[in-house]
């Protein structure tokens, strides 16, 4: 992997698409227009009631629900609607398209999103996935801020689909906004974040339920540890089930590993191994320490 940085957003983004004005992509407009201006932003969606708060809110400049007939075309085309969605939105914008311009998205799974959009492709663009690292269970565009992108990670992978050159330039744009890239395939991205993402909600899901079994009576003495640790479950389901029907191998991978350390655990109390559950927690919190 390979982390790049203080890279200038290329000029030749005049006019940026953001197909799905949500959360993500309302604060991605936002991060633009603070720093390039006079780039003109046309929301896509589905709900042009709904599009309409990215105009309101100052997210995009205007909105269309026929992303096969924006013109002029764009120069950028950034996905911001869910996993699976994506290689479809990516082939209904096709025609809007200039030759040579980049498309990208920003979802928490890349393997597959990749290969799929890189076959839907044509020989005037070219795609390459991103996964910017921000976020919160709000899904909103009401929520958006440039501010959420600010010293974020974003992802860029790299295949042997992609030139060197365009990489830099997609780098560069999330650079541009605030964010530290980092630079890796698909696979390894898809590796990390089952480990680093998707494994702790699941894991936060699986809590909460364990919380829920035992009723109404647990409700007083749920603490800030507990709201700490379960935070993240409060967000998308629709998006999360993405998410793991789009990554299920490494999210299963993630899940045994997983089982493993709980296992030992489980044992080590059973047995009263004073030793071991000291070492399983004190390895713990120093690699968290580390971090």
């Amino acid at each position: 992997m390979r982390n790049k940085n203080n890279i200038s957003l290329d000029n030749r983004f005049q006019r940026v698409g953001i197909y799905g004005v949500g959360l993500l992509g309302g604060s991605i407009g936002l991060a633009l227009k603070i720093r390039r201006p006079e780039t003109e932003i046309i929301g896509i969606g589905r709900s042009l009631e709904r599009l309409q708060k990215g105009i309101d809110c100052g997210a995009v400049d205007s909105v269309t629900v026929e992303p096969g007939k924006i013109d002029p075309p764009l120069d950028l085309l950034i996905v911001c609607t869910p996993v699976r969605m994506v290689p479809q939105h990516v082939q209904q914008t096709l025609s809007s398209l200039k030759p040579g311009a980049i498309v990208t998205d920003v979802g928490s799974t890349k393997a597959n999103v990749v290969r799929r959009c890189e076959a839907v492709m044509n020989q005037k663009a070219v795609f390459v996935g991103s996964h910017p690292m921000a976020g919160s269970h709000h899904t909103s565009v009401d929520y958006s801020a440039p501010e959420l992108l600010e010293d974020k990670i974003c992802v860029v992978t790299e295949t042997p689909h992609v030139d060197n050159g365009v990489l830099e330039t997609i780098e560069g744009f999330w650079s541009t906004l605030g964010m530290r890239v980092i630079r890796m395939t698909p696979e390894i991205h898809d590796r990390m974040t089952a480990r680093s993402s998707h494994l702790p909600h699941l894991l936060a899901a699986a809590l909460c339920n364990v919380a829920r079994d035992l009723g109404e009576d647990i409700k007083p003495v749920l603490g800030s540890g507990f709201r700490d640790t379960t935070r993240i479950a409060a967000g998308d389901p629709g998006m999360w089930l993405d998410i793991c029907m789009e990554n299920p191998n490494e999210i299963l991978a993630a899940l045994e590993s997983l089982q493993t350390s709980l296992d030992n655990i489980k044992q080590s109390i059973q047995k009263g191994h004073e030793e071991s559950i000291l070492q399983f927690l004190r390895q713990a919190q120093e690699w968290k320490q580390s971090i």
